[in-house]
Order: C-alpha cells, then structure tokens, then sequence
C-alpha cells in the first residue's frame, strides 16, 4: 500500500489511515501501561494537563478558558480514530493493533487481538460495552482485513471477507453502518451480519466514509473514476439518502461555479445536520456545504497559503471543529477550526503532530487523536 506523505496533503484521517503511515521507532507501551488523566471536574482556570507556565497563581489572573488541552504521550503509536460513549467511556484505536481505553481518569492499554502489523483505522460504539472496529493487517498484497468486536469484556476477532475492507464504521440511530471503500459499498449490521444497502452498479465508486443522525439521514462520500478528455480521472463522490433509498448526489463537471471542487479529487467523512444539510471536507483548504440539494463552498482562513483539511466533528449546527494540516508562517503546522453558524475561524491551539481524527458525543465530551500518541481532550 502506498506510504502517506507527511503533510496529510490528500486526505482525512481515515483515508490516511488506508494509504499507510509509518510506524513508531519506539516500542509500544506494556499491556498495563496506564498514565493518569485530570479529573473532568478540574476548574477550568486550572490547566491539568502539565502546562506550568499557564497554571495561575495568586498574582496572576487565570488563563483565558480554551476548550482544547492535549493530554501527555502515553504511547508513540499512530492514534487514528475515537468513539465516546461518555466522558468517562472513550476507545482508541491505531497502529500497531493499539487499543485504548479512557475511563475519565485514566488511559489504559487493552488487550488486543491482533498484531503490531495491524492497523486499525475505525471504531464505533453504540454503547457501553458494545463496539466494533476494523483495520488491516500485514502489508502488501498479502495484507488482510480484521473486524474486530467488544462485548463489555474483551475485543475479539470476527470473521470477515478477506477481499473487503471496512474503511468507516459509524452508530446512525441505533444501528452500526460501514462503507467497504474499494468493494464500492455501504453495509449495515442487522445483528448477526452485515447485510448490503447500497453497491455501486458501475463498479468506479470508493466508498471512504458516511455521517448521519438516522437511517433517513445519511450521506456517504469518497470518489469515483470518471471519463474526461479522452482519460480517466479521479473525482469526489457524495451519497445521501432519500425517502427509502439511496442517490448520489449531482456534482458540477470542472469549471467556475465552484472552483475548489473541481480541483478535488474526493470528499471526506462528512458531518451531517439534518437529511437536508451536510459539511464534507474535500482535503484541501476548503468545504462543500450540502443544503437542500445546492452545494456551496467555503474557504478556510489562510487558504492561500495552501493545507489540508482531515476530519470534522460538532456539537451542535453552530458548534464544529474541524482539523488538519496547514501551511504556517515558518513550518507545516497543525490547527483546529471551529464554526460558529457564520463563520469558520482558526483556533489559537497549535501543534507539530499530525491529527487524523475527531469525535465526540453531544452533551457530552469530543477528542482529537493522531500521529506519535497524539490525543487533545475537549475540557471548556
């Protein structure tokens, strides 16, 4: 599988995850590794997370409140995807076959059962106890789908087809859906297999991920091959459903009216409001808003500049984050945006480590994970 460039210049987290990364030089943490996570009742002028320099003191007044705080290293794997039931239920899951779990006080290794050559790339919880994730194992040709399950006390394997690959596992309402990537299809579990809901008929479709708030609310994304000048291209593709069935959504042939989606070449996890309103990163500086069948879009501030963007995730229609990776001043950096229902606007926390994913649950808690054990918790 072809190695992901640094920069996450063309895609999100997820898809970064099919292309590969590499590996950690360093060995994992042991199996009962565990580091310590400030209390979810810390004030919020006390900064918990190790930062001495922002801590107040009496003749100093508090730090202005930041709802992002990245927490210490507690592994040098690759952290790719999240699930969160509860501020004190999060699963992990990344390079190497690591499992984390956080239990709102601690980050702690699980047993997994794969091995060091697996990587996996997507989790989903429906609820405390009940979980799937999935990922490949091996490299190359010879490399293999795994489909793991959590039952409430222990993750095991499941068995799969060994031609697909579960590339984005999401709870809508109460069931598990996935898209397969290159077997160009979405899937759902009915409680003893995953039965089909959607296949691409012309065979040109790679399903990357899906988004949505009920079985009537849904958008799938990814790409599609297409015939331009006497060639075939790479183009993004969107899904969503209507009434009882599934259509693609029309995208505009390259041209002016939107010049950003022209030059993609596909589209992201999308994060999905309504069955009438939808965001879908491009991996690029810029977005497509879905709304009512007309597409629009939005250029993040700096654009000029040039990045890309990974994933998205929000709290409420004028409450998202987005993530991934710019072109700064001096270096590549690292950066969040927030959207506040007008505007989308960078916020002030930046780093060096590549973020490949972000989640959360409403009322409740989100997290952004990434390369070399990256995790920042949402703690306004």
């Amino acid at each position: 599988m072809p190695r992901r460039p640094s920069s996450l210049s063309a895609c999100g987290a997820l898809l970064v995850a099919l292309l590969g990364a590499s590996c950690s030089d360093s060995a994992p943490p042991p199996p009962d590794s565990t580091v310590d996570a400030p209390d979810a009742s810390t004030p919020d002028t006390l900064v918990d997370f190790g930062i001495p320099d922002l801590v107040p003191t009496p003749d100093t007044p508090p730090p202005p409140p930041g709802p992002w705080r990245e927490v210490p290293a507690f592994t040098k794997a690759d952290l790719i995807e999240a699930s969160v039931i509860a501020r004190d239920d999060i699963w992990i899951v990344g390079a190497g076959g690591e499992i984390w779990h956080f239990d709102g006080t601690t980050y702690r290794k699980a047993s997994s059962p794969v091995g060091a050559t697996a990587r996996l790339f997507t989790v989903a919880c429906l609820a405390r106890g009940d979980c799937w994730a999935a990922g490949r194992e091996g490299s190359g040709p010879s490399s293999k789908m795994v489909l793991l399950r959590y039952d409430g006390s222990a993750w095991t394997l499941v068995p799969s087809n060994a031609d697909e690959t579960f590339t984005c596992i999401r709870v809508v309402g109460s069931d598990y859906y996935a898209t397969t990537g290159e077997s160009r299809a979405l899937v759902r579990w009915d409680g003893s297999a995953w039965q089909p809901q959607w296949r691409d008929p012309s065979g040109a479709v790679n399903t990357f991920c899906l988004g949505g708030i009920s079985p009537d609310a849904l958008f799938v994304s990814g790409s599609q091959l297409v015939q331009e000048n006497g060639g075939t291209v790479t183009r993004p593709f969107a899904l969503r459903r209507a009434g009882a069935g599934f259509s693609p959504i029309a995208l505009p042939s390259p041209g002016p009216e939107l010049p950003q989606l022209s030059q993609a070449s596909a589209l992201l996890a999308p994060w999905v409001l309504s069955a009438d309103e939808a965001w879908l990163p491009m991996g690029r500086m810029a977005l497509v808003h879905y709304v009512q069948g007309k597409l629009s879009e939005t250029l993040l501030p700096g654009a000029s500049q040039g990045g890309s963007t990974t994933m998205m995730w929000g709290f409420a229609a004028d409450d998202i984050w987005l993530i991934g990776r710019f072109n700064g001043p001096s270096s590549v950096e690292s950066r969040i945006f927030h959207y506040d229902g007008s505007a989308w606007t960078p916020h002030e926390v930046v780093f060096d480590r590549a973020p490949l994913g972000i989640i959360g649950k409403r009322g409740q808690t989100a997290i952004i994970v990434g390369e070399d054990g990256l995790v920042l918790r949402y703690a306004p």
